[in-house]
């Protein structure tokens, strides 16, 4: 649940991580529109409308995130140790 920690204002444990949605030209994403950012995703990765997405089960949309993330992880530590 910490991932998603921005999207439903939980407090954060430890060292706060950026999140690669956050950074928009050097300025900070409003919070109002963070969810935003996760609509965005569905939509690009998924080739649904917005209003496709907004009738999906939560469950389902959590996994779909959770794969993603766990997906750019492995990827992102790949190329670190590629280095």
């Amino acid at each position: 649940m910490e991932q998603y920690s921005g999207l439903f204002k939980t407090k954060k444990k430890g060292k706060d991580k950026p999140s690669r949605y956050d950074d928009f030209g050097g300025q900070q994403l409003d919070d109002r529109y963070k969810w935003l950012a996760y609509i965005e995703i569905f939509i690009e990765k998924l080739n649904l409308k917005e209003t496709e997405v907004y009738v999906m089960n939560y469950i389902h949309t959590l996994n779909w995130l959770g794969y993603w993330k766990n997906k750019n992880d492995v990827k992102s530590a790949k190329e670190k140790n590629s280095l």
